[in-house]
């Protein structure tokens, strides 16, 4: 629905390891997710972009951060340098005016 704040989730239910996912993955996005985290150690986030924008995030056992920061980035059509989306020091959730998120990760 055009306009609408929803982004679509879904999440594990109890098990062994959380995963929770949001967005879309449209026909544009890379074949390659960002990975941002500890992807051996079971830990991380995956983000799928379409020009630089993030439309579907994944995090797996990332209970820190979990899936809502990927929520905000998604519903506010940030703009990111994939390089800093990779990078666990820069916060997801920063807190950032919302006129200004598009340029936070960039």
């Amino acid at each position: 629905r055009a306009g609408s704040d929803r982004v679509p989730v879904c999440c594990s239910g109890p098990s062994a390891s959380g995963r929770g996912y949001a967005g879309w993955i449209t026909a544009g996005a890379r074949d390659d997710p960002v990975i941002r985290g500890d992807r051996p150690g079971h830990s991380c986030h995956a983000f799928w972009l379409v020009d630089g924008v993030v439309q579907a995030g994944l995090h797996v056992n990332s209970w820190d951060e979990g899936i809502e920061p990927v929520q905000e980035l998604i519903r506010h059509h940030v703009r990111v340098d994939p390089a800093r989306l990779a990078d666990p020091s820069v916060p997801l959730a920063c807190g950032w005016p919302r006129e200004s998120r598009r340029r936070a990760l960039a």
